[in-house]
């Protein structure tokens, strides 16, 4: 990809993935970005208006200078060149349109996580192959300089707050990334803004979040998804208990309890710790909310037999 020109006077902020973009949080970002972009010299002061009312943060977080292979940071920089800040909202502008706001990860629209060629496509900056030598037993490679400053300099200034990546030493000894990377954006990086964007963006990933949760409570409903290991141990307490019921003289079985632990109730607390819980703690925890809540009116709260 050639070398995009920078035209100082009209720079172009928005790539067409945020241009076209109806998320309401993304178009809010695209205007607050905008004005950043017009503050890149005053970074570090905040504007208020003439009472003194905040109207606009400081961005100091993007004046911090990124440590050294030694692990050394220098002095913050003084100030940005607006072809750097051109960049620079140009990736965070990708990163948001590729955002899920239940989770905050990074999303490639095509399926999968977003490598840094991916990201240089997106936000149309450029990138170029760089071929082996003759005595170099090593596959060509894409050198993606803008875009890695870029993202080095948003996991500094914490705008990316988490970062999982595939990474490989060049010969001079410093690291490129290659493969596609987790990335999450930050959570009090749309809050800072405050006004409109943060209104919108509280406002919008809550209603993701509502949405998600009813999905999971419908496949619980429905018994997708659902730890067949928690059918197979209720159902075999139910014929514990019912074997323990008809011999008076035989003690109870282990966790006889359970049995009182309706079988949405045991889905949805499976669902609620996720598919890395031990079945213990969910049996443990179903028992638990079973016992505060009593059982059904008009039901014995034992479980079907049915798998």
């Amino acid at each position: 990809m050639s070398r995009r020109a920078h035209d100082p006077a009209a720079p172009s902020l928005v790539p067409a993935i945020a241009a076209g973009h109806r998320d309401p949080i993304v178009r809010h970002l695209v205007n607050t970005l905008t004005r950043l972009y017009e503050r890149r010299g005053s970074l570090r002061f905040e504007l208020t208006d003439p009472r003194g009312r905040p109207v606009f943060p400081a961005f100091p977080e993007l004046l911090a200078r990124p440590p050294r292979r030694d692990g050394e940071t220098g002095e913050d920089y003084e100030r940005r060149r607006s072809q750097f800040m051109e960049a620079a909202i140009r990736v965070i502008l990708v990163c948001a349109s590729c955002c899920d706001w239940r989770t905050m990860q990074l999303r490639d629209p095509g399926g999968g996580f977003l490598s840094v060629k991916r990201i240089a496509e997106l936000a149309e900056l450029p990138f170029r192959e760089v071929w082996p030598g003759e005595d170099e037993d090593r596959r060509r490679r894409i050198r993606m300089d803008t875009v890695e400053r870029v993202l080095r300099q948003l996991r500094t200034s914490r705008i990316i707050c988490f970062t999982k990546q595939h990474r490989e030493q060049r010969e001079d000894g410093s690291y490129t990334t290659t493969a596609p990377a987790l990335r999450k954006l930050s959570v009090s990086f749309f809050m800072k803004f405050g006004g409109p964007l943060a209104e919108t963006f509280r406002w919008r990933r809550g209603k993701v979040k509502e949405r998600a949760a009813a999905a999971e409570q419908a496949r619980a409903r429905a018994g997708e998804g659902v730890d067949l290991r928690i059918r197979e141990e209720l159902a075999k307490l139910s014929r514990g208990a019912r074997q323990a019921a008809s011999s008076p003289g035989a003690p109870p079985p282990a966790h006889v309890a359970w049995r009182h632990i309706p079988q949405e109730l045991a889905d949805q607390v499976a669902a609620e710790l996720g598919p890395g819980a031990l079945l213990a703690d969910v049996m443990a925890e179903a028992a638990r909310r079973a016992e505060t809540r009593g059982p059904p009116t008009g039901s014995s709260g034992e479980p079907s037999d049915s798998n």
